[in-house]
This record gives C-alpha cells, structure tokens and sequence, in this order.
C-alpha cells in the first residue's frame, strides 16, 4: 500500500481534518516574551528576599501596554494576564492574596520564587517540531498553527475512493420491496465513513451479478480512483464472481483472513489500483471495514497508522 504522494497548499481556515504532508517546524516562542498568568503585582523576588514588608506600586504593565518606567529596589507593579513584566521581575502575588493601601502593597507570607510567571517559549520552543507529517489536522491544532503565524500548510490531496455493492437481490431505499429482495445498507454506511474519513467518493451504485459486466466497471474505476471497495460478491458461490475477476485481471494479496464475523474479505489490485472487497453481510461488512478500510485508508492518505487496541475477552464456543 502506497501513500498518496498529491500535495497542495491550502489556508489553515480550510485544513480541518486534512493530513500534513511534511514537518510543523516553529519560527518563533509560545509565548513571545515572559509574561503574567494572573492579575496581581509582580516583584523582584531578590527583594522579597530582604523580609521587606511592603513594596511602593511603582506602575502598571497590561497586555499590550508594558510597564517602562525605570524601577527602584522595592518597588512593585500592578499587573494584568499576560502582561510583559519588567527586567528582573520575575515572581507575580494574585492581587487577591494581596492587601492595597494607597501606593503600597503587602504581600503573604511563604511565596514562591517565580509563581504565576510564564516563561518565553513556555509552550512552544523556536525551531522545535509541533506536527509531524502524517498528523490529521485538529480544531484544535487549528489554534495551534494560528498562535504560530502560520497562515497556510501543504496537505496531501484527498483521495478518491469509488464504491459499489453487488448482488441481484440488492435494492436502493426508497423503493419497494419485491420477494427475495433486501436494501443496500453497507454502501450508504461504507460511503459516510469515507466522507468521515476525508476521501472523494465515486458511488457506483448497485452492480449485478454479470461477469462481464462487472469486469468492465472494475476496470473504469481503477483507471479513475486511487482505491476501490466493494460490498458482496467475495464467495465462492455460482454469482460471486468479485473474487474470481480480481485473479483474472489482477492480483490477490489477501483473502478469508481468519476473522469472525468478516469472512469473506479480500484485499488486492486490479491495474496497480488497490481493491478491498468487503463481504455482503453488513456486522461483517462494518467489522471488516474497521480492522482494514481504516487503516488502508489512512496509509494511502499518507496519516499515521496507529496500533490497534487489542483486548482479550473470554469466548462461549
């Protein structure tokens, strides 16, 4: 399984949910400068150090608008969240901890060197990696990527992916049942994954059960999509004829893998195009689809696979 080596760039604003195709590196701190985690007064703490009582409000730094007066031995200054403080200032007292007499300010008792003091680069350190490529792009990171300055990223294309169910017996919802037949839910259902997952869908509908026919919608698909997957037709049986046309015109790589519910599934290409074929029963269609689609998916889409979780339960046969 090859990854999908299409790049485009595009604007953060339209990247949720898209796959980075190289390296986050950061040109710049998070955040850009020492600052304030709370609203309160910000002081040397060399100078608490001197059992100093009180501390003369000497100015004020707000977010935006730093403090630039030249500041003596005991002085203080009124700060905000956020606020730059000034050189050697480096412990903040919540003003709520404080008590404020006109120009002074007493502190509590036993503070800490360097509280509620937030160092440059504290987040995100310059020149350090953020995403890796492969990484599946998150509201969040979205945040992330704006506090950077990045405006635009290269993602790696969506890939297009066409689907069909076969079977005689298969009927779109929306029409009337006759005898011996049942609807189509494992294309409506494999369809919205795909969306979920970021892929273009070509939807081909429901296919009968004739050979040559079915030859010559397999092979305009695989000439116009990056994967195929169908729904039914892996059997051994007189009309499943899926598995027998992927060895004629192609390759099987993967078939009757020892799953429950899930046999049978196959996996191969037909012109270098990748095709899984998911079995008709829909729990083993959507079980199947999980424990393979995904990942194939998402290699081919160039994410990260991560492991699967794998959990032992006890069995009653």
């Amino acid at each position: 399984i090859k990854c999908n080596q299409n790049i485009e760039k595009i604007h953060i604003k339209y990247s949720l949910d898209r796959t980075l195709a190289f390296n986050v590196i950061s040109k710049l701190n998070v955040p850009p400068y020492s600052n304030s985690a709370v609203d309160g007064y910000a002081i040397r703490y060399k100078d608490y150090l001197s059992n100093a009582k009180s501390y003369n409000i000497a100015g004020k730094s707000t977010a935006g608008h730093p403090c630039n007066k030249k500041l003596k031995k005991l002085d203080a200054i009124r700060i905000l969240t956020g606020a730059i403080l000034p050189n050697g200032f480096d412990t903040i007292i919540m003003e709520e901890d404080c008590i404020v007499k006109g120009k002074k300010v007493t502190l509590p008792k036993k503070v800490k060197k360097n509280i509620n003091y937030r160092y440059l680069g504290e987040d995100i350190k310059i020149n350090s990696k953020v995403f890796s490529s492969g990484h599946k792009i998150r509201p969040q990171d979205i945040g992330v990527l704006s506090s950077l300055g990045i405006s635009y990223i290269k993602a790696f294309k969506p890939i297009t992916v066409s689907i069909f169910s076969c079977g005689d017996e298969l009927i779109n919802i929306g029409t009337k049942l006759k005898k011996g037949q049942i609807y189509d839910s494992n294309r409506v259902m494999i369809t919205n994954f795909l969306i979920k997952l970021g892929c273009k869908v070509n939807d081909l509908g429901i296919l009968k059960d004739n050979k040559n026919s079915l030859i010559k919608k397999l092979n305009n698909a695989a000439s116009k999509s990056d994967l195929i997957i169908t729904s039914g037709g892996m059997s051994l049986g007189d009309e499943d004829h899926i598995k027998a046309i992927i060895e004629t015109i192609g390759k099987i790589h993967v078939w009757r893998l020892a799953i429950k519910p899930g046999r049978p599934v196959g996996f191969g290409t037909i012109n270098n195009t990748p095709i899984l074929g998911l079995p008709g029963n829909p729990a083993a269609a959507f079980v199947t689809f999980l424990i393979l689609g995904i990942p194939i998916i998402k290699k081919m889409s160039g994410e990260i696979v991560k492991n699967i979780k794998k959990i032992k339960i006890p069995i009653n046969f």
